[in-house]
């Protein structure tokens, strides 16, 4: 386990799922907490176990009380504003723009889920080069 600091833009992306910063932060966020390389393909199914979730919620309780804004039928411009200032109001109720996190503390089997529960009533089609 180690401890890398964040933005905190990056812990409000990965445990509300909107972006509030950079997604190379909140993937950089995701690596850190599992413990080892996410693939982009692999986070649907991680995002999805909320371990990653509880883990920052047990370090940073207060993200509970900062919910997304309302970001629904803004344009794409307003969402990123409401985006950017949540992600100041954040850092100055947590006090830093930057915060340490815990790493390796949800672990790789996370990524072990049944993935054929995520073709589950969906469309295959094979493509062969």
């Amino acid at each position: 386990m180690s401890t890398q600091n964040f933005p905190v833009a990056a812990l409000l992306g990965v445990y509300d799922g909107h972006l509030a910063g950079p997604f190379t932060d909140v993937h950089e966020l995701i690596q850190h907490l599992v413990g080892e390389p996410v693939w982009t393909h692999q986070l649907p199914v991680i995002m999805r176990t909320g371990k990653m979730q509880a883990e920052l919620l047990r370090q940073y309780p207060v993200l509970a009380k900062m919910p997304c804004p309302d970001l629904e039928g803004k344009e794409p411009e307003e969402r990123e504003r409401l985006s950017y200032l949540w992600a100041l109001d954040a850092a100055e109720v947590i006090g830093a723009a930057r915060v340490p996190v815990e790493g390796g503390m949800v672990g790789a089997q996370i990524a072990d889920v049944d993935r054929d529960k995520l073709l589950e009533g969906k469309k295959v089609i094979g493509v062969v080069l």
